[in-house]
Formats: C-alpha cells, structure tokens, sequence
C-alpha cells in the first residue's frame, strides 16, 4: 500500500514539474520580444480561428507610419547590418495606434535567422490580432534605409508639372551623421523631375521638405549633409543600379584630391514606399547647387539646359542668383562657340575628360548633362566643370532607346566633354602631355582594375544582401533581358581601362 502512495506521490510530483516547466518555458517565451514585440510560437496562433483583414496602415514603427505596401500586406523595416545576430537585437519599437490591436512576431525559422532573412528576402510573421480575428503581415528587414511618403496632388508648378504634398519618414538603421539609429519626419512636396526618365514607368522624384509653415527645411539624411532639395533617382537605365553612383563615388575621390575639382551629387541607396505601394531601390542624392557646392556669393553656377541651342544665353541657365550676368554670357558665348576655352582650368577639364572616357560617358559633353562653375577671382572668373546626370556610362547607351552596348572601342575624340579640339590645343599646346601624365598617374592610384572592381563588388553588396535588388527586380525586372549583370560590367571596365590606357600611352 505504501509503494502504491509512493508511486502516486511520485507521479503527482513529476505532472506537477512538468506543468511548472511548462508555465516556466511559456513565461519565458513571453519574455522575449523583437522591436518591442512579443514572440508566440507558431502553433499558438491556430487559436484564432477567423483570419480577418485588419488595418495595417495603423502600425508605427519609432512613434511614425509604418511603410507599407497595402496591397501585399508587407510592411519594410530598416535596419543596421551589425544588428541582424539574433532577432532580440533588432532596433525600434513596432507599435499599433488601435488599442484594440494586440502584435505578435512568430518564432519560426526566419526569425531564428535574421541575417539568411533578409539576405533571402524572407520576410519575418507578424501577427496582428483582435478578439479573436487574426492577420498574418509579412516584415522584410532591409539593411538600406526605408523612405515613406504619403500624399496627393495639391496643385501644379510653373512648367505645369503635378506637385504633390504630404509628408515623409525616412528611418535609416545605421545614420552616419550620428553613427546610430535615425527616425526623421517631416512635411513635403515632390514632383516627377528629369527628361526621358521622366516617361518611365518607375519615376525619378524631386523632393522638397516643408516645415509647419510651408517654408523650405533642411533636413540631414543618411550620412548626406542637411538640405532642403533632395532627388530620388530612379536608376531605371541601369540593371546593375550601381553604374551612376559608382561614376560618382570615383569623381568625388579624385576631386577630393585636388584643390581645382568641385564635387558632383552624392547618394545612398534607400527603398522607398509611396501612397502605400512599395517602388523599390532608388538613390537618394544632393542636388548640385550653391551651398552643396560651397560657392560664395560672387560665384556663379550655371547648368546646360539646351544642348542645341544656338547661343549661350538660351544654351545655360543660371542656377545662383544673376551676377555680372552680360559678363557672364560673354565669356560662356566664347565657350559655346568653341573659339576661346582660356577661361577653363585646364587641370580640371582634363579630370573630368579622362572620366568621361573611361565611363564612356557619350551623353556629359561640355553642352550636355554638366554643370559649370565660374570663380570670382581678382581678375574675373576661374571656369569649372562639374559631370551631372550620367545615366548613360559604363555601356548603357541611347539607340532609338537605351541599351546596354558591349561596344567599349568608341572613338575617345567623339564624345567627352568635347575638349580636344584644335582650339584648345591652340590654347594649351601642353594639354595632350598634360592629360597622358594625368591619365598614367590616376592608374596608380585611383583608378586601378583592383580598386574599381572593389567598388563595384561593394556596391553590388549593399544591394544584395539586404535583398533589395532582387524585390526591385521583382516589381520592374530587368530591362536589357540579363546582358547588364555586374559581371558584364566588370568586363567592359577592365576592356575600357585597357583602351584608354592605349589612347593615353
């Protein structure tokens, strides 16, 4: 009889174990969260047993709307790449503003591996329930910053183009200007901007960011700089979307460099979500203007906006305020016409020739796609070009419409900044030394096979593996039918930097 107790007692004792176990492992459970949310396992959801379409659009992410894509039920999360260890090292807090709303992540294997996650473009559950109603939302991490805009058109500018305003979030998981998270917020406007990229399907964007008032704000994005005017380039020329900020990181290395170079527009890489629809990869840059530029003002900073045109008053424009302007046109007349380059730097037309050659860059001559700066100095101006808007390089290039041409053999005199012209020669008979001296040094520093493909296999990594560029292919595809990779283009550098050496030797 006493055995009989005993085996009872000891069968009690071992149920009542278990249940504390149970009780403990599930309050343990509840104890883990991920940005501030608790984890449930999977099996538990089966409890709610109607799946209902609840509103994702009342989610917050750092006290912000979420950016959600409606129609795909995924919302997009940034975050920074040495956080992905383990799913409770993922920053911010995910909230709802419905206080009827009750958020779980599943514990399942995308969450167990945040890193193959969002490398693999495997979104983390999310369960969003009410009573007993239940919606599953898909959560993409992305290493690149996330912009979120929402609005609708207001009215239309001078040029007649639709202007829309709203307001943007852009939360960036690694902010260089604070080496921390960031979560920025503001009013804002924006329109389509460009010419044939414009007639795109994906657009580009200007972006203009407002205060309460309306009145311009300066805003200080991603490790950029503060500004009011930002761009959102669509980079839809361009399979790789490395080609344009790969021309641009080379050109601010070597004009960095030097005391005679200015600067061209600088980008990261975001995501963005617009009107509740995710749009993709974009680059997110400055614009080229006085203050980017640090200019005084006495400077003047002119852009081309007619390359066909037949004087230089209808040919550029003034992008500072008018100064000295019949001096101004007077000397850029001179210029238009190909009589009279000693106004140049010749140091400078030099850098930026040898860079449009090695980026086969046929669409950024002198009377295309570039900006020029005029110095004051005691004797009148110190004239500057600064590459914009090259779109077309690295083998993509305009036949009837934009393809991608192997073709890296083209004649080095037919385009560039169409500077090697008997004038110029007149003008500078020590250019061509000048230029293969030039040409032969960046070779050894800068702009060795090593270095660029380095470059190159860093940008294509920051796009890859945040899985950003397979979800923009996903949305818009590939638009030379997979002969743009980044190996082609890898290729057609090392076949370019081989015939520019030849040309300059």
């Amino acid at each position: 009889m006493l055995d009989r107790r005993n085996h009872k007692v000891i069968v009690f004792l071992c149920a009542l174990l278990a249940l504390v176990f149970a009780i403990g492992a599930f309050l343990f459970l509840e104890r883990q969260y991920c940005m501030d949310v608790p984890l449930i396992l999977e099996s538990n959801i089966y409890e709610y047993t109607k799946v209902s379409t609840l509103d994702i659009s009342q989610l917050r992410f750092n006290g912000e709307k979420i950016a959600a894509d409606i129609a795909n039920n995924t919302i997009y999360i940034s975050q920074a790449s040495d956080k992905l260890s383990h799913y409770s090292s993922l920053q911010g807090e995910l909230k709802s503003t419905n206080p009827a709303y009750t958020l779980f992540f599943l514990k399942n294997t995308a969450l167990n591996d945040i890193s193959s996650a969002v490398e693999s473009g495997t979104p983390l559950s999310l369960v969003i329930v009410e009573e007993d109603l239940c919606q599953l939302v898909n959560v993409v991490i992305t290493t690149l910053p996330v912009i979120n805009i929402d609005g609708a058109v207001t009215h239309q500018d001078e040029e007649r183009r639709a202007v829309y305003s709203g307001f943007a979030t852009i939360w960036s998981g690694f902010d260089p200007s604070t080496e921390a998270y960031s979560t920025i917020s503001s009013d804002l406007q924006w329109h389509v901007r460009g010419n044939s990229a414009a007639a795109e399907p994906k657009n580009p964007w200007k972006l203009s960011f407002k205060n309460e008032r309306g009145e311009n704000k300066n805003v200080e994005l991603v490790g950029l700089g503060r500004d009011d005017d930002w761009i959102l380039n669509s980079l839809t020329m361009d399979d790789t979307r490395i080609k344009e900020k790969l021309f641009m990181d080379l050109w601010n290395i070597i004009a960095a460099g030097t005391d005679y170079n200015y600067k061209m527009s600088s980008g990261e890489y975001v995501e963005a979500v617009i009107n509740g629809k995710y749009m993709g990869v974009f680059l997110l840059q400055r614009r080229l203007d006085a203050k980017y530029l640090e200019l005084s003002d006495e400077d003047v900073l002119l852009k081309v906006t007619h390359y066909q045109a037949t004087s230089a008053e209808e040919a550029y424009e003034f992008v500072t305020p008018k100064v000295n302007a019949e001096e101004i046109y007077t000397i850029m007349q001179r210029v238009f016409e190909g009589k009279e380059p000693s106004s140049y730097n010749l140091y400078n037309v030099i850098d930026v020739n040898l860079m449009l050659q090695l980026a086969s860059a046929r669409d950024n001559f002198s009377l295309k796609n570039m900006y020029h700066v005029l110095k004051k100095t005691d004797d009148g101006y110190a004239h500057f070009l600064v590459p914009w808007d090259t779109d077309q390089s690295f083998g993509v290039v305009w036949k009837a419409e934009y393809a991608f041409c192997y073709d890296y053999q083209m004649s080095l005199g037919e385009f560039g900044v169409r500077m090697e012209t008997p004038a110029l020669q007149k003008t500078y008979p020590e250019y061509q030394q000048k230029a293969i001296e030039r040409w032969n040094n960046l070779r050894q520093t800068i702009l060795t096979e090593e270095n660029i493909l380095a470059h190159i296999d860093e940008l294509y990594g920051k796009l890859s593996t945040s899985g950003a560029i397979a979800r923009d292919i996903s949305v818009w595809s590939n638009r030379y039918g997979g002969d743009d990779t980044v190996s082609a283009l890898k290729a057609f550098v090392c076949a370019r930097l081989a015939f520019v050496d030849k040309y300059y030797n």
